[in-house]
């Protein structure tokens, strides 16, 4: 009953992050690349076009990407993937790395 009810946890966390237009998912992962040092902007024109995440490397300012999500995960503007919404964790450690002024 304790599996069921984890799923079920999970099940509600994941439909209320592919509800809409991404905007959830993506300040959730906009805290956890905050916490990893990253300068983020939840942008959410007014024309109709989606939200996205801006998300910089504050020690080199020309170090930028934005980030769009949909039911399917996070991406890459030149659609490639990232993660999926549930990998977070993942999705944040593979922007801060792309990010990084090391190599």
């Amino acid at each position: 009953m304790t599996v069921v009810t984890e799923l079920s946890i999970v099940s509600n966390v994941t439909e209320q992050l592919t509800a809409g237009d991404g905007r959830a998912a993506l300040a959730v992962l906009q805290e956890e690349l905050v916490k990893r040092g990253c300068e983020t902007a939840l942008v959410e024109p007014d024309d109709g076009r989606k939200p996205w995440l801006e998300v910089r490397n504050p020690e080199v300012e020309q170090l930028v990407e934005r980030i769009v999500a949909n039911a399917n995960g996070f991406w890459w503007p030149w659609a490639e993937r990232i993660a999926r919404l549930d990998e977070v964790s993942s999705a944040a450690a593979l922007i801060a790395q792309v990010l990084s002024s090391s190599p």
